[in-house]
C-alpha cells in the first residue's frame, strides 16, 4: 500500500497494452449487458476490473443531487476486497470541480499523480496517481469510474486514461439502459397495480350499489303486481323506474371505465351476428310500440352461420344505438339494416345501420357525441335523462373490437349510425350439447310441481327471490343460507333448478357447482339446471359461471320477467344467451 506523498512519474505503457485490453473490455461488457438489474452492472464492472482488466483498486461514483454530492455504489477497499458502497455519501468539494473541468475537454479524462486517496467514507488513507473517467448519459456527466494506485497496479500507465474512458462509456451504457428498463417495468407494475385497485373499487362499488337496488327495484315491481290502487301502482312504477336510471348510469360509466384500451378480441367466441342484431331489435321492440314507432329489421345478404366475434360487445353496441334512437324520436320511427358480404381474405364484412327521423345532432356537436359525460344540449338531457355515456361506451366497444363507427345527421332530420366490422368465419366450430350441465330439465312440469332450491346467504335478497318465484306460480323454495347447507340439501333431496348466489362466506357459489357437478353433493342433482346470481356484473364473472358447470346468470338487480325467462330456458335445455 502507497502511503507517500512524493510525486512519481505515470509509467510507460508496456507495448500492445491498450490493443490487448480493449478486446477484454468487450467481454466485460457482454456480462455488464447480461446484468438483471443497476446495481448488478456496478458490481460486475468493479469486480470484472479488477480481475480481466488488471485494475487493483477502482470503484463508480454516482452524482447524487449536487455539483460535489456523491453516492457510492461497489468499490475495491485499501485491503483489496469488492465492497458494498451504496450507502456511502461524500460530499467532494475540492477534486470534483478539477474533474469535471479535465472531462469537458481533451484527453476527456481526469489524472492526478500525487492525488489523496480516499476510502469509502472520503476519508485520505493514501497519496498517489489517480484516474477519473465520466459516466454520461443524455450528454452530461452522472458519475465517475475512478482507480489509484493505493494498492500495487501494473494496468496504471499512461494509456489508462484511455481505457478507462472506454470502460465508462459501456459501464454507463448498461447501467443507464438498466435504470430505464427498471423505471419502465415499475411504471408498468404500477400502472397494473393502479387498474387493479381501480378494478376493486368499481367491483366494490357496483356490488354496494347493487345490493340496496336489488330490493329497491324488486319490492317495487312487487308492489305494482299487488297493488289494486292505480295511485299506488304508480307510485311503484315511479320507484322503480327511478331505480332503473340509476342502474343504467352505474352500469354505463363502469363499462366505461372498464374498457378502456382494452383489446376485446380475447372475448371472441362463435356467434350469429345477424340472428343477436335481430334479437336486441325485438327486445326494443315493446319500448318502440310505447311510444307509437315504428322498429324495422332488415337483412341485406345470403348470410346464414356463425362468426368469431365478441357476443356480448356486440349486443351492447346495438342496444345502446338502437335504444338511443328510439329515446330520441318522437315521430316515424327507426330502422336497423344488417348486410353482410364475403371478402377476398375469405372473412365476412358486416355492416349494421341504425337509422331514426328523431331530433337530428347540430353538425357542431357531432364531433363531441362519443366523449363521456357528453349529450347534445341541456334541454335534451333534462328531457331524456342520462348522463350522456352510452356512445361513449359505443365507441369503447367498436373501437376494441377493431370495428369502425361513422355518424351522419341533420338537425331535426334524424341521425344514423353506421358500423363496420370483419370477422373471421367459425364454419368449422361444431355445436356441441350439453349433455352433463342441466340436462335434466322438465319444461312441461307444472310450475307448482317444481321442487326449488334458492342458495342465498343475503335474507332480504332471499326473501325477495322467493317473492319473485311465488308471483311466477312456482310453490315456496326451499332455502339454503350458505354453500355449506346447500351440499346437505343437495345431497338429499331432488331439484328441478337451483337459484345460486355466487358470492358467499366459505362456500361460494363458483366452488359449490364443482363439486355439484363431480358428484361430490351425491348424483340426484348432479345434473339439476342452476342459475348463478350475483352482484358483480363484470362480464367475466358470467364467463366465470358459465365455464364453472353453471346454467345461467342473472346480475343483480334483476326483473322478474328476466327471472321468469332465464328459468325457461333452463328447464327447456337451452344454452345460455350471450349478455
Amino acid at each position: 500500500m502507497r502511503e507517500n506523498t512524493v510525486t512519481l512519474p505515470i509509467p510507460e505503457a508496456p507495448p500492445g497494452f491498450l490493443k490487448s485490453k480493449v478486446s477484454l473490455i468487450r467481454e466485460v461488457a457482454l456480462e455488464l449487458g447480461q446484468a438483471n438489474d443497476p446495481d448488478e452492472v456496478m458490481r460486475i464492472a468493479i469486480s470484472r476490473g479488477r480481475e480481466v482488466l488488471g485494475f487493483s483498486r477502482l470503484s463508480v461514483w454516482l452524482f447524487d443531487g449536487g455539483f460535489h454530492a456523491l453516492r457510492g455504489t461497489f468499490g475495491v477497499d485499501e485491503h483489496g476486497s469488492v465492497v458494498d458502497e451504496r450507502q456511502s455519501r461524500v460530499f467532494d468539494h475540492v477534486s470534483v470541480g478539477p474533474q469535471r473541468e479535465a472531462w469537458s475537454k481533451a484527453p476527456h479524462y481526469f489524472v492526478e499523480t500525487n492525488s489523496p486517496l480516499r476510502d469509502s467514507a472520503g476519508g485520505i488513507i493514501g497519496h498517489g496517481i489517480h484516474f477519473t473517467a465520466p459516466l454520461y448519459q443524455a450528454g452530461q456527466p452522472r458519475g465517475y469510474l475512478s482507480a489509484d494506485d493505493l494498492l500495487e497496479c501494473p494496468s496504471l500507465n499512461q494509456e489508462t486514461g484511455e481505457l478507462m474512458c472506454l470502460f465508462a462509456e459501456f459501464i454507463a451504457a448498461s447501467y443507464f439502459s438498466k435504470i430505464a428498463e427498471k423505471q419502465a417495468y415499475d411504471a408498468i407494475e404500477a400502472q397494473e397495480q393502479s387498474e387493479a385497485a381501480k378494478r376493486e373499487f368499481l367491483g366494490m362499488l357496483s356490488h354496494e350499489v347493487r345490493t340496496p337496488l336489488n330490493a329497491i327495484l324488486g319490492y317495487s315491481q312487487l308492489l305494482s303486481m299487488q297493488e289494486n290502487s292505480e295511485e299506488q301502482r304508480s307510485l311503484a312504477k315511479t320507484i322503480e323506474s327511478s331505480g332503473d336510471h340509476l342502474l343504467q348510469m352505474l352500469n354505463s360509466m363502469i363499462d366505461y371505465s372498464n374498457l378502456a384500451d382494452r383489446d376485446l378480441r380475447a372475448r371472441y367466441t362463435s356467434c350469429d351476428p345477424v340472428q343477436l342484431a335481430e334479437s336486441v331489435s325485438c327486445d326494443l321492440a315493446p319500448e318502440a310500440k310505447r311510444k307509437k314507432l315504428n322498429l324495422d329489421f332488415i337483412h341485406l345478404g345470403d348470410f346464414s352461420g356463425s362468426v368469431l366475434a365478441d357476443a356480448q360487445g356486440l349486443k351492447k353496441i346495438l342496444f345502446n344505438l338502437i335504444e338511443n334512437a328510439i329515446k330520441f324520436t318522437t315521430k316515424g320511427g327507426v330502422k336497423i339494416t344488417a348486410q353482410t358480404q364475403p371478402t377476398p381474405n375469405r372473412t365476412l364484412a358486416l355492416q349494421f345501420t341504425i337509422e331514426d327521423t328523431g331530433c337530428g345532432i347540430p353538425l357542431a356537436e357531432q364531433s363531441t357525441v362519443f366523449e363521456p359525460f357528453r349529450q347534445i344540449d341541456s334541454s335534451l338531457t333534462r328531457k331524456h335523462g342520462g348522463v350522456g355515456m352510452g356512445l361513449a361506451v359505443v365507441e369503447r366497444l367498436v373501437s376494441g373490437i377493431r370495428g369502425k363507427i361513422h355518424l351522419e345527421s341533420k338537425e331535426n332530420h334524424g341521425s344514423t349510425f353506421t358500423l363496420n366490422f370483419e370477422f373471421d368465419y367459425d364454419s368449422a366450430a361444431p355445436q356441441v350439447a350439453r349433455t352433463t350441465i342441466g340436462s335434466r330439465a322438465s319444461p312441461s312440469k307444472p310450475h307448482e310441481k317444481c321442487n326449488i332450491l334458492v342458495v342465498e346467504d343475503n335474507p332480504d335478497d332471499y326473501l325477495l327471490v322467493e317473492q319473485f318465484i311465488k308471483g311466477l306460480g312456482y310453490p315456496c323454495p326451499t332455502w339454503a343460507k350458505g354453500g355449506e347447507s346447500a351440499k346437505g340439501f343437495i345431497a338429499r333431496h331432488p331439484y328441478d333448478f337451483v337459484l345460486m348466489d355466487l358470492q358467499m362466506p366459505t362456500i361460494d357459489g363458483l366452488q359449490l357447482t364443482r363439486l355439484v357437478r363431480s358428484g361430490d353433493c351425491g348424483v340426484i342433482n348432479k345434473d339439476v339446471p342452476i342459475i348463478g346470481m350475483t352482484s358483480n356484473d363484470e362480464a367475466y364473472a358470467r364467463e366465470r359461471a358459465i365455464a364453472t358447470g353453471m346454467d345461467e346468470y342473472l346480475s343483480k338487480p334483476f326483473k322478474i320477467k328476466n327471472l321468469e325467462s332465464v328459468i325457461q330456458r333452463v328447464l327447456e335445455g337451452q344454452s345460455p344467451l350471450p349478455i
